[in-house]
């Protein structure tokens, strides 16, 4: 091989090796791309996770007072519920004398009118 066919030869290989460096440089600068694409991607996730979890929290909130609200309602029903039943009993008891008032004076109207039907 002649020195010109040699030189010919590197010259091939070195275009050849740059060739390949080309190639190896655009699929980095691809990858490089990509890998800046996802970060992106990866950093509107996070957002989006971000938001996901403060109105999460928001709803905790609200439940809480839902809660809360709930909690205060059923003792007051309760509070209604006793003085109702406080009322009810107040009124049987009133219910019981006004009877007992009715039963007293139908026994004075009834001896009051045998009474009066004897002398006659």
């Amino acid at each position: 091989m002649t020195t010109e066919e040699r030189l010919e030869r590197i010259e091939n290989g070195w275009i050849d090796i740059q060739q390949a460096l080309k190639a190896v440089i655009q699929v980095q600068a691809n990858t490089n791309e990509r890998i800046d694409s996802l970060a992106e991607s990866l950093k509107l996730v996070i957002q989006v996770q971000t938001n996901a979890n403060e109105r999460i929290d928001g709803l905790a909130e609200s439940l809480k007072i839902v809660i809360q609200i709930q909690t205060n309602t059923n003792e007051r029903i309760s509070v209604l519920v006793e003085s109702i039943g406080q009322y009810v009993d107040a009124s049987d008891a009133r219910t019981r004398r006004l009877e007992d008032n009715l039963d007293a004076l139908i026994r004075a109207i009834t001896a009051e009118h045998s009474n009066g039907k004897s002398k006659s």
